[in-house]
């Protein structure tokens, strides 16, 4: 009732009379009437703000995972030691993600001001769907008050901030905007749709020569930074002529050399993207990247049939048992194998076809399915990326709402109350699936547990969800997860990640020749991953072994696998400083400082090797750096502390008496 009454008082022009007067007495329809002139845009985006990030407030707390740890917690290139250029052009160019400038420099930004608290992550990437929002809501105002939709402005805004609602609060989002690391996703998908929006004002604008040209230079800045986001933002120019074709020149022979330029050029772009991101050879570029997949491009090709209509069934059904984080599909090996790959395949061709045929019929619906299929291409066709991700739906969903509701506005011209009504029903349903699937994120266990359920024969399941266990202190339940994990996989990437669960967990409970078992069965899979951390966790067990050249041999290969892997450097200084070769240890951890400026740990052990050298004040500072970064909560602020009062008393008594 409390969202009907809110569309209802949002998009009645309080002219007629009938279901307004039951719902408003007659001293308040003035003043509502004059907030709706002057504020009605201001309006939309503040209940657009309030009712999108509502199902979100149960995510602030919601922890970091999988691809977060190498692109956030694990990633030293974030680690900001000032805000200085060089330091964000480091962190932009030098992360895991190195073509994704924008939002490696937003996780700095991030942890420069706020370490690994997650709240202030969540907080970023809500306010980012929310400004999303509100430029889809621009654009397809915009869109509906062009001379081919034949909408009134009322019914136009209302459309659009129906769409944007239901865009906004759809449950199949979440693994965008409550995955952390997806935040390249949103910001990617933020700069397209403003860039659009850009150009659809500068080219439908009545201001002047110097205001359009301003609208057409922020179409621009918007689509680099949405290069600058993320690779699938590179059909950006595509879209734009798409557009152009479909609500600005709809008469194609009038403009047939215009468009032809403009088709060409997008093409040459795209060409050009592919050769920097693919090298000289792009096809062998292409080829070379599914030498570490389970599937072959024929394979991944027949399978995105099947996998593209399942994402349509998820916008049609977005039930929050059928939603997944990260999926077990099955193969497509063959055209008829399984037969539904012959279905989709005709059906995407069927897709085709249709948005051919409504070109000249229903526009909209046409360009809905071309703006789907057109923002899927690069993540879901040749290029060899994991199969299926739902946050891919963040962008192609986009124009999926408003069509539907277009078709429903003129089912139910001359009955508006069941069109409002029946667009409150799924507001609500969408808002309350969307906090429903939020609750799965609660925490690492819970996550894992439901990816689990729902693919149990995944083996990265297990993987996660051991891990997920043995942060939250039962190394039991991850041991039995990654030995589950390792026999559905025993020589893969999966496999190498679960040992290294497993020596981890053997090392929590001192089972230190068990772990070293582990982590050196990591060195002989033929996936070749997780190599520094093995030969960083060997050191750290001959360490506790007492087998000090040994892991001076391991942490020496970590740092020379992983030259910028900061506990290669903290267990080799360990290493050294227990044989008394505090100089070298001094080294190393300053080394390993440089790559990670912001670790405690490594400005602890570089006061224990000052120490023995008596540059006490040296020592001291080290430590005061090392507290900078902790809370008063962690397990070593005492142990600062401590030492910091031990080497205070040794100044004090290499002083002259009376100075």
């Amino acid at each position: 009732m409390i969202i009907s009454l809110l569309i209802f008082i949002l998009t009645n022009p309080l002219k007629n009379k009938g279901f307004s007067d039951l719902l408003l007495p007659k001293e308040t329809k003035g003043l509502v009437a004059m907030i709706q002139q002057k504020y009605i845009h201001l309006m939309a985006l503040a209940i657009l703000a309030i009712l999108i990030a509502l199902p979100y407030s149960n995510t602030l707390h919601s922890p970091f995972t999988f691809d977060d740890e190498p692109n956030i917690t694990k990633n030293t290139f974030i680690q900001l030691p000032d805000l200085s250029f060089s330091s964000f052009q480091q962190t932009a160019l030098k992360s895991p993600s190195k073509r994704r400038w924008l939002p490696n420099i937003s996780f700095a930004l991030n942890y420069y001001y706020s370490g690994t608290d997650v709240y202030s992550y969540h907080v970023v990437n809500i306010l980012l769907h929310l400004l999303t929002a509100f430029f889809l809501y621009g654009l397809l105002f915009s869109t509906l008050r062009l001379p081919w939709s034949g909408l009134e402005k009322q019914r136009a805004m209302e459309i659009s901030f129906l769409a944007t609602l239901l865009w906004g609060a759809n449950p199949v989002n979440t693994n965008a905007v409550t995955y952390i690391v997806q935040r390249m996703t949103i910001m990617a998908a933020l700069f397209y749709i403003a860039a659009l929006f850009c150009y659809v004002r500068g080219r439908t604008g009545k201001g002047s020569t110097t205001q359009k040209s301003l609208w057409f230079a922020g179409c621009l800045i918007m689509g680099l930074s949405a290069f600058a986001s993320k690779e699938n933002a590179f059909v950006l120019p595509f879209t734009i002529v798409g557009y152009e074709i479909y609500f600005l020149r709809s008469d194609l022979g009038r403009h047939k050399k215009i468009i032809t330029i403009a088709a060409v050029g997008s093409l040459i772009f795209f060409a050009l993207t592919a050769w920097i991101i693919l090298g000289n050879n792009i096809w062998q570029g292409l080829l070379a990247g599914y030498g570490s997949r389970d599937f072959t491009l024929g394979q991944r090709l027949l399978t995105e049939g099947r996998i593209i209509f399942h994402y349509l069934s998820l916008l049609i059904l977005p039930l929050p048992g059928r939603l997944n984080f990260t999926y077990d599909y099955p193969l497509s090996t063959g055209l008829f194998s399984p037969p539904q790959t012959f279905f989709a395949l005709t059906g995407l061709v069927a897709l085709v076809v249709a948005a051919l045929y409504l070109f000249r019929k229903d526009r909209l619906w046409s360009f809905a399915i071309f703006w789907f299929l057109l923002n899927l291409a690069m993540e879901s066709s040749i290029i060899p990326l994991e199969l299926i991700f739902e946050h891919r739906l963040y962008l192609p969903s986009m124009f999926f709402m408003v069509a539907v509701l277009v078709s429903l506005s003129r089912i139910t011209a001359t009955r508006t109350h069941y069109f409002r009504g029946t667009a409150a029903l799924l507001t609500m349903l969408l808002l309350f699936f969307t906090w429903q699937r939020n609750q799965v994120w609660a925490n690492e266990i819970t996550l894992w547990e439901d990816v689990a359920r729902k693919s149990p024969r995944l083996a990265r399941a297990y993987v996660n969800l051991g891990l997920a266990y043995g942060t939250a202190g039962n190394n039991q339940k991850e041991i039995e997860y990654s030995r589950k994990a390792i026999a559905l996989k025993p020589d893969s990437k999966e496999a190498g990640e679960a040992l290294l669960n497993l020596g981890v967990a053997y090392q929590e409970l001192g089972r230190y020749r068990e772990s070293v078992q582990a982590f050196q069965q990591i060195l002989t899979l033929s996936s070749r991953t997780n190599l520094h951390e093995a030969h960083s966790n060997l050191a750290f067990n001959y360490i506790r072994m007492n087998q000090l050249d040994k892991a001076i041999e391991e942490a020496r290969w970590a740092t020379k696998i992983n030259p910028a892997f900061p506990d290669g450097y903290l267990n080799l200084g360990v290493a050294l400083g227990l044989l008394g070769q505090h100089r070298q240890s001094e080294e190393a951890l300053r080394q390993g400082i440089s790559f990670a400026p912001r670790d405690a740990r490594l400005y602890m052990w570089l006061a224990v090797a000052l120490e023995p050298q008596r540059r006490y004040q040296e020592a001291v500072t080290a430590l005061n750096q090392a507290r900078a970064l902790l809370t008063p909560a962690d397990s070593n602020w005492a142990k600062i502390n401590s030492f910091t009062r031990e080497i205070k008393a040794k100044i004090s008594r290499t002083q002259p008496k009376g100075s």
